[in-house]
Order: structure tokens, then C-alpha cells, then sequence
């Protein structure tokens, strides 16, 4: 059974913790993945972008808890949540601070009937200690709490009606949630507004079962979430609030861009599952497509790690021209800029080396092509000429436009650039068509970014099989009869194939293999 270790990335303590975690659930049989949850920083995003709302009706996020951080603990839940169900499998849920006492034996994945079994001792409480003791073999009880006089939806509450024990979890620390499980807690919460993830899990919504005798128990030596209140009873040394959160890391937000119009909307999906199980890619997906474009393919994507952003349609240009829209005020919402054209594959980790970059600069890759080869010569009037040759950089080189980063935090240089191309664009491709046949938006980006490109790295290389072809050594058709590459890739972290040759042809024979799995796969 899949297990997750739920993660604050950036946050030492979490991290630290979170490897203990790791170290104990493996002694036990369970080899769980770190799961890098929502921090209080990002709660509020992510509130809005799945239309939640909080339920604080009693002060469950306040009186004994901080509101930001109580919202993004539940979030990071409801991201496992959402992970099972779309996958169809049970998972077991860690926090970040458990350790293991028991080995793990239990397997439900054939068993539909559960809904959430707990396996982590509850924090307070003492009914569940009975349950201890030997004669109690992994045995399972469900939950019943037939004496409660009214709902409670918190500990305090709890014991304000009666003794009741069960009505929910002593600590989201430990559980299995299975797709059952998982959707009447999310479908729950949708529609009621959230509360605190221990409280979430409750009787009301789901079948609780505990898994006695317990195997794993938190351990309390800080908390991301809760405050110092007189029912906590903190042990000596317990750090919370701000100290808990004094040594947080912050970490650029990052966005890979892609861009097509109507006709490659199946080629998306299959290359945001390459680059983030090959590539490594830990941030956010936006596909640019044309606003004429109908984009219901993805209407049923489960995965949900898709934005879309509709722009409009460019008279007398190719989709190649959208590029434009990467400078708009939509991706202020992110502090790098990755633009990834679709013919590319990647191979091994994504790694951009963004403290290594300014904020002034735009990073692409270096085209074989000159720069003045970038440009159409029997199209160059005599002021345009002498334009281009004004604008060429000292090196005489050009870069390609299949990859391309920048970033948005200075919004002057980013505003600066978007107007150049949007003049540039009308001035010499509408009306002068400077452009060789075939290399379309990038002669204009070339001009445009000529005085502040610099080259991207990042161990991202042209296909050789294409170099062959602009060398002589093989034809277009020659590929198309099937053709696979022998180069050794092993130093790349990404190929560009240019369209021709992409890795969705069947006659690309070695991607193409690669390319089809993860096809399946999504």
C-alpha cells in the first residue's frame, strides 16, 4: 500500500522530522514518500483554487490553533484525499512527526467497505488504552458514539456534552484513507466548509475503524499549527507558533509554460507526466492556447495540475507568435518563467539554477543559426537593415525559442520587453515579414532580447538526429522511414526534437517508446 509523509517544504523542522519519520515507518514495513504539503503562506491560494471555504463558527481555527497554518494542514490532506481518489487506491496518511513502535501488516486494498482506519495513538483520551493490551491482536473496531447529545466538531466541545471519545480523530497523525473514504470527505467539505484535519475526520462523515493495538504514535516536540492554550498541555521545550516557523525557507514559484493550438491538446498531458516523473518538476503547469480554441479535452482531467489561459487569436500568425502572451500580468502569480515547447522530452532532472540567474535577463538555449541568419535579407528595407545590424549582439549569436526563462519579479523590465515584442511583432513581421520561412517568432524575439539573453544551460540539447539533417549527413525522409538514435543522451537533462522529428512519431523509434508509455499512463 502506497503510504505519504505529509511535508512542509522549507520549513527545517518539518524536514527534519519528516526524515525521522521516514527512517521508523521503514522499519516497520511501510516505505513511504515525502509529500510536500500547503504552507501557511499558500493556504489561501490553494482555498481559492479548489472554491473552499472555512468553517470557524465555534473558532476552531483560532482558539487554540493559527488560522493560516490549521488551513493549510487540512489542504494538505485533502491533496491526499484527492490523490486517492483519482488514483482509485488506499494510502496510508503520516504527518510529519511519527514514529513507529509496531510493524505495519494491514492490507484493505480489496476490502471497499473502510472508509478511514486510524493507526496512530490518539493524543488524548484513555478508552483507546484498553485496546492495548495483547489480547487484542490487529484487530479492527469501529467507531460508535451513540451517547452524544449534540454535533461537535471540536475536542472542546467534546467534552462539553459528554465523554464521548470517538466522535473523531485524536490527531490526523496516522490513517489510511481509502477512495470511499476519500470522496465523502471531499464532496463533505465542499460543500459544508472545511474545519481543522483531525476534526474533518469524523463519524458524521466517515466510517472510522482503529487499528488496535496502535503501531505508530506523534511525537510532540513542536507544532506548525497550534497555539500555546492551557488544553494543550506543551511539554518542556515544545516549540510552536513563530519559532516554529523562524527558520522557513522561501522558494521562488516556478511555472512551466507550454503553448499549441487546437491540434496537439493530446501531445500536453503526456509531456507534464514526463517532466515531473523524469524531470523532476516540482512546480505549477499553463498551457497558452489561442481563445478560438476548444479545450473540453481536458474538462476531465483528474490530475487537476493543468491552467489554462486562453488568449487571442493573432492576425496573420502562426501559433509560434503566442509566446508573446508568456510577458502578461496572468504569470505575476509566479516568480520564474519556464517556457517548454511540446516537441522536447526530458530525461533527468529539471534543474533551471535559478539562484545563479537575475532578474534582467531573459535564458534560452543557442541556435545554430547566427543571428543575422535569423533574418529574411531580401525583405530588409534599408532601415530595417540597419536596424538589425544595430541590434546584433557582439558575438553574432542567436538563441532558439524552445526554451526560455525569465522572471517576473521586476515588473519594469518584464512591461519593457512586452511592449518591444508586441511593437516589434506588427512592425516586422506584420508588415515587413522579416522572417526566414520557418524560424516564424524567433527572428522578432532575437531583436527584441538581443542587448539582455544569455544562455539557459541546464543540460538541454538539439536532437542529433536534426543536427544530421541541417549537416547533410541524413534527410528528413531518411527519419521518416524510422530512425532510431544511438547518441548518448546520458549527460542531458532534456532534447529538443523540433516538430519534424517529435517524440509522438512512430518513426522516431526510441522516443516514440517513451513517449507512448507515458501516453498510457495519463
Amino acid at each position: 500500500m502506497k503510504a505519504y509523509i505529509i511535508t512542509v517544504k522549507g520549513n527545517e523542522l518539518s524536514e527534519e522530522s519528516a526524515n525521522k519519520t521516514l527512517e521508523s515507518a521503514n522499519s516497520a514495513g511501510l516505505y513511504p514518500e515525502l509529500f510536500y504539503g500547503v504552507n501557511k503562506y499558500e493556504s489561501e491560494k490553494y482555498l481559492k483554487k479548489f472554491n473552499l471555504k472555512r468553517n470557524n463558527t465555534d473558532g476552531v481555527f483560532t482558539k487554540v490553533s493559527y488560522k493560516e497554518s490549521t488551513t493549510a494542514c487540512f489542504l494538505s490532506h485533502f491533496l491526499l484525499w484527492k490523490k486517492s481518489l483519482e488514483e482509485n487506491k488506499s494510502f496510508v496518511i503520516l504527518e510529519h512527526d511519527v514514529n513507529f513502535y509496531g510493524e505495519f501488516k494491514l492490507d484493505i486494498d480489496s476490502n471497499d467497505d473502510y472508509e478511514v482506519i486510524n493507526i496512530g495513538k490518539p493524543l488524548w483520551g484513555n478508552k483507546y488504552e484498553s485496546w492495548n493490551d495483547d489480547k487484542w491482536m490487529f484487530d479492527l473496531f469501529y467507531r460508535e458514539c451513540g451517547r452524544c447529545k449534540s454535533e461537535k466538531i471540536s475536542f472542546l466541545e467534546e467534552y462539553t456534552y459528554c465523554d464521548c471519545e470517538q466522535a473523531f480523530l485524536h490527531g490526523a497523525h496516522a490513517y489510511i484513507i481509502t477512495p470511499k473514504g476519500a470522496k465523502k470527505l471531499i464532496d463533505y467539505y465542499s460543500n459544508n466548509g472545511i474545519i481543522p484535519a483531525d476534526n474533518a475526520i469524523n463519524i458524521k462523515v466517515v466510517k472510522i475503524a482503529d487499528y488496535v493495538p496502535f503501531i505508530c504514535e506523534q511525537v510532540r516536540e513542536f507544532s506548525l499549527v497550534q497555539r500555546h492554550h492551557p488544553v494543550q498541555e506543551f511539554p518542556r521545550g515544545f516549540l510552536y507558533g513563530d519559532r516554529a516557523w523562524e527558520n522557513f525557507k522561501t522558494y521562488d514559484k516556478k511555472v512551466m509554460v507550454f503553448m499549441c493550438d487546437g491540434n496537439l491538446l493530446d501531445k500536453v498531458k503526456p509531456l507534464i507526466h514526463n517532466a515531473k516523473t523524469k524531470g523532476k518538476w516540482d512546480g505549477d503547469f499553463v498551457l497558452i492556447v489561442p481563445e478560438s480554441v476548444n479545450t473540453k479535452y481536458f474538462d476531465e482531467d483528474k490530475d487537476n495540475d493543468l491552467v489554462i489561459y486562453k488568449v487571442p487569436d493573432l492576425m496573420d500568425a502562426t501559433i509560434h507568435f503566442h509566446k508573446i502572451f508568456l510577458f502578461d500580468d496572468f504569470f505575476k502569480e509566479w516568480d520564474w518563467v519556464f517556457y517548454s515547447d511540446l516537441d522536447v522530452w526530458y530525461l533527468d532532472e529539471i534543474n533551471l539554477n535559478l539562484h545563479l540567474k537575475n532578474n534582467q535577463s531573459i535564458y534560452a538555449p543557442i541556435d545554430r543559426l547566427s543571428y543575422e541568419q535569423q533574418f529574411d535579407s531580401k525583405k530588409l528595407d534599408d532601415t530595417a537593415q540597419r536596424f538589425v545590424q544595430k541590434s546584433k549582439p557582439k558575438d553574432g549569436k542567436s538563441f532558439q525559442t524552445c526554451w526560455m526563462l525569465f522572471s517576473t519579479k521586476d515588473e519594469e523590465w518584464v512591461e519593457k520587453y512586452r511592449n518591444k515584442l508586441i511593437n516589434y511583432y506588427f512592425r516586422y513581421h506584420i508588415y515587413q515579414q522579416i522572417a526566414l520561412t520557418g524560424y516564424w517568432e524567433q527572428c522578432v524575439f532575437n531583436i527584441v532580447f538581443s542587448d539582455c539573453w544569455k544562455e539557459l544551460g541546464s543540460k538541454l540539447v538539439q536532437s542529433e538526429a536534426i543536427h544530421k539533417v541541417w549537416d547533410g549527413e541524413l534527410t528528413l525522409d531518411h527519419l521518416k522511414r524510422g530512425y532510431e538514435d544511438r547518441t548518448d543522451y546520458s549527460e542531458a537533462s532534456g532534447i529538443h526534437f523540433t516538430f519534424p522529428f517529435a517524440p509522438w512519431f512512430r518513426y522516431n523509434t526510441k522516443f516514440y517508446r517513451e513517449w507512448s508509455r507515458c501516453n498510457d499512463e495519463v
